[in-house]
């Protein structure tokens, strides 16, 4: 048996408790996803893609079918380490949430390692609250994934409420079926 990093352990383990909750068909591997923004201001806001662009964008029974499914995405075990997670688009099969430069984006996997560490992110327990996840690239230990003007970018942990609650998401049921 493998030996899991504590990371890895921990988003094996968050996912697990996730699974284990009423919203279980919204956090299986393989099943489709949208991961909704718990930011108070912006909390209509999803994880999405635009113009191959990592973004949050609102999302609502009323959105077009492109911007349902632009936020939705299929929760795949992380190419880079089985214990973590990989994003696929749903409207662009192949194509995978990664971040280069610090900020992310779609891509179309190439199937490099490179690739593979930079599309994959481990779950952590929310950053603030009990509601949510956080979103760790495996190579990028120390940053988060988080919201700021819209965008998705991957910062350091900071220690105070914005940043906090910009970088916890919360799995619901999928936008696009």
């Amino acid at each position: 048996m493998p030996i899991l990093s504590p990371l890895a352990l921990r988003s094996a383990l968050l996912l697990a408790a996730l699974v284990s909750t009423s919203n279980a068909a919204a956090v299986a591997v393989n099943q489709r996803v949208s991961l909704r923004a718990v930011t108070p201001a912006v909390s209509n806001n999803y994880i999405a893609h635009e113009n191959f662009i990592g973004v949050i964008r609102p999302v609502s029974s009323t959105s077009t079918a492109t911007r349902k499914a632009d936020a939705t995405w299929v929760l795949r075990t992380g190419l880079a380490d089985s214990n973590c997670y990989s994003f696929e688009s749903v409207n662009y099969p192949g194509y995978f949430l990664r971040h280069t430069n610090f900020k992310l984006y779609l891509w179309k996997n190439d199937a490099t390692q490179a690739f593979n560490n930079d599309a994959t992110f481990c779950l952590t327990p929310p950053l603030i609250g009990n509601v949510g996840v956080g979103l760790v690239p495996v190579n990028y230990l120390n940053y988060n994934v988080r919201h700021y003007s819209s965008n998705l970018l991957l910062n350091t942990e900071q220690n105070n409420y914005t940043f906090r609650v910009d970088a916890t998401f919360d799995f619901v049921a999928p936008w696009a079926p």
